[in-house]
């Protein structure tokens, strides 16, 4: 976890504690006692909420000092051109954009396969973000898996104020090809 989160929620639940308790000289044991409890569910309680919801605040506001991370969750249309030798092949999909503080999720869900991220990093560059992923395709049943079967693929988001300007993926068999797309969230 970040530094910088980890001052500012200790800071915010000792002053909690600081308005809460008053501790007095013989009960000292019983009130640092529960003062720990109160610190460490507070902590816990903070962590789990600043993951899940409360990192979004400071990253939309663009407080830069406090997270520093692009918001591209949501839903999306998207069309991907695949080219296999000389061929561009066009498919229509969508893609579904889990986000929290510490994790990223993209799935792509198209009529022959669910695509599912496995490993997803995040590297602030000169001209934005670059999300960077690895994904495993599964085929749906039937005629699908001969045409597009089971495999792995990477893939390279560039994101510029929080709009995803550019997306390209590779494949373990030999294709290649870019993902455009148009928010529908």
């Amino acid at each position: 976890m970040n530094k910088k989160i980890v001052v500012f929620i200790t800071f915010i639940a000792l002053t909690v504690l600081a308005f809460l308790e008053r501790p007095d000289f013989f009960g000292w044991i019983q009130t640092t006692y529960k003062t720990i409890s109160i610190t460490g569910t507070i902590i816990v309680g903070l962590n789990i909420a600043w993951n899940k919801w409360l990192w979004y605040f400071p990253a939309k506001w663009n407080w830069k000092f406090i997270i520093d991370l692009p918001i591209i969750k949501g839903e999306y249309d998207v069309i991907i051109g695949s080219l296999d030798g000389n061929k561009t092949k066009y498919y229509e999909a969508k893609v579904r954009i889990k986000q929290e503080a510490k994790k990223i999720e993209i799935n792509l869900y198209s009529e022959t396969g669910i695509s599912e991220s496995t490993t997803v990093g995040v590297i602030k560059n000169e001209t934005g973000y670059l999300i960077e992923y690895f994904y495993y395709l599964k085929p749906l049943k039937g005629k699908h898996v001969k045409s597009n079967p089971a495999h792995d693929g990477s893939s390279k988001i560039l994101v510029v104020d929080n709009k995803i300007v550019n997306w390209e993926y590779w494949t373990n068999r030999n294709t290649k090809g870019s993902i455009s797309l148009k928010s529908i969230e």
